[in-house]
């Protein structure tokens, strides 16, 4: 018999080769937590579901979404492929009555995420910020919430990478309207760690762009040109009273990886991370006012065993909790209503602009020669 404890997962988009991030992180996630077990593999060819299925050890494989939501067997469904792909996925596991995980960026607009959200309000759902299960991460948060060094005053936090390689079969990657980019991506997952940690965003004014649109597919040398942002810089406050800024590039060569700093009343509280925040493994440290920064033992309690394997670990804590979350029929986060409120406030970004300054330079008295 079956042990009930064991959730059976359902992958939608994974590949054999292993370039997907289905294949790259939810798989070895499922694989490498004693609650999950890996039941299905879906892919949009019968070949290549087949292939993905045999490498893995999945049970069961499928070329039709349709058809793999609605099998029994079925306990929870990730869904792991392109952005312009999700709608119809998850709103067939939510009509099937599955538990849904989707990735980040959940839709293609703040619209299409709230519709998705509403479409599946009847199951459970959770998409996949999962940075913020990191353990360094919640420990943070726990400082925090507990005032350990006072209230939060200011914050700054970068994510600098150096961009990744596009190869010619997957070159939405480079692409705004595919959902991909520093601002719908990576400013995603960012500023979801710095509102998990002091509160929701209530003000915020930035500028994203595309600084360096050249570049070749990494397989084929063929040119092409990026039109997802590059770069954004943003300065936001939120609920709590607290403003700062965040700043992330995928033009940063060598990578500068995550790093997050809360200026509180009484010290401060900083995260690190050698890339990006969402998979690698970060680093606490904290400091009272006129001291020096200490690393902070995370307690065992928020330590769970999962090692910290790039990029699966922390997809791992989340579909974990989620499918907990779901056996309990609790409240989880973040779920689809959280996806839909963030793609609101990157919309937000997108919508602000830099205040050109135009000709008001020429009015500008000149300096006596002297001081020149």
């Amino acid at each position: 018999m079956r042990a009930e404890a064991r959730t059976r997962v359902l992958v939608v988009g994974a590949d054999a080769a292993a370039e997907g991030w289905g294949a790259r992180a939810h798989i070895p996630a499922v694989l490498a937590h004693p609650a999950l077990e890996l039941e299905a593999i879906c892919t949009s060819r019968a070949e290549t579901a087949e292939n993905a299925a045999a490498r893995w050890g999945a049970r069961r494989w499928f070329a039709d979404f349709e058809e793999a939501v609605a099998t029994p067997d079925v306990d929870l469904v990730t869904v792991a492929v392109r952005v312009g792909l999700h709608s119809p996925i998850v709103r067939a596991a939510a009509e099937a009555g599955k538990p849904v995980y989707c990735e980040w960026p959940l839709g293609l607009s703040a619209a299409e995420a709230s519709e998705l959200a509403a479409a599946a309000d009847a199951v459970p759902t959770a998409v996949g910020l999962q940075g913020r299960f990191s353990p360094a991460v919640r420990y943070a948060r726990e400082l925090l919430d507990s005032r350990a060094f006072g209230r939060p005053l200011t914050f700054t936090a970068m994510q600098t990478l150096a961009r990744f390689p596009v190869p010619s079969g997957r070159q939405w990657l480079a692409h705004e309207h595919e959902g991909s980019g520093a601002l719908n991506v990576a400013t995603g997952h960012t500023l979801d760690i710095v509102e998990y940690l002091l509160g929701p965003t209530d003000g915020i004014a930035g500028a994203s762009a595309t600084l360096a649109p050249a570049d070749v597919f990494s397989d084929t040398c063929e040119s092409f040109s990026w039109t997802a942002a590059d770069t954004v810089a943003v300065t936001a406050s939120v609920v709590g009273g607290a403003i700062g800024t965040v700043y992330v590039t995928y033009l940063a060569d060598p990578p500068g990886g995550f790093v997050l700093d809360v200026f509180c009343e009484e010290g401060r509280v900083s995260l690190r991370a050698p890339g990006y925040v969402s998979y690698t493994p970060c680093v606490l440290r904290v400091g009272r006012r006129k001291g020096t920064l200490r690393t902070a033992v995370v307690p065992r309690r928020l330590r769970d065993g999962v090692l910290d394997v790039e990029p699966s670990a922390n997809v791992a804590r989340a579909l974990a909790a989620f499918a907990d979350a779901s056996h309990a029929r609790s409240h989880f986060r973040p779920n689809f209503y959280d996806a839909a409120r963030l793609h609101g406030v990157l919309e937000a970004i997108r919508r602000s602009e830099l205040t050109p300054l135009g000709g008001c330079g020429e009015h500008t008295p000149r300096p006596p020669a002297e001081v020149l």
